[in-house]
């Protein structure tokens, strides 16, 4: 895979970026939702299928069979991802710290990727 944006890496960057602290500080797991609360929160107000308690949820990726609402969950996540978090987020990525960022989203991919 080539030009991978991992947002919660780019998130993390951003926040030691902020924060001024070193990345092994700082908290990289975010949810979908909480990056949508963070660069794009009118998108929560948008959609006309998210309730309090499909908010709260996490969808079930193991579910089988693939339900319908899990369908429209999926792409109103990769909808909002392409559209409106990734340029958010990309147009907040320090110009300082990007070859740290891609190195990062190496390191995920390829989990022993810098040990050689």
């Amino acid at each position: 895979m080539a030009n991978v944006f991992d947002t919660q890496i780019a998130h993390a960057v951003i926040q030691q970026d902020k924060n001024n602290k070193p990345l092994s500080e700082l908290r990289c797991c975010i949810s979908f939702l909480n990056l949508q609360r963070i660069y794009h929160p009118q998108s929560l107000m948008l959609s006309d299928s998210m309730t309090p308690r499909k908010l709260s949820q996490a969808p079930s990726w193991g579910q089988r069979p693939i339900t319908d609402l899990l369908v429209t969950s999926i792409v109103e996540e990769c909808h909002c991802l392409a559209t409106a978090l990734y340029p958010r987020i990309q147009a907040q990525m320090p110009e300082a710290h990007r070859q740290f960022f891609e190195e990062k989203c190496r390191e995920a991919l390829v989990p022993h990727y810098g040990s050689e």
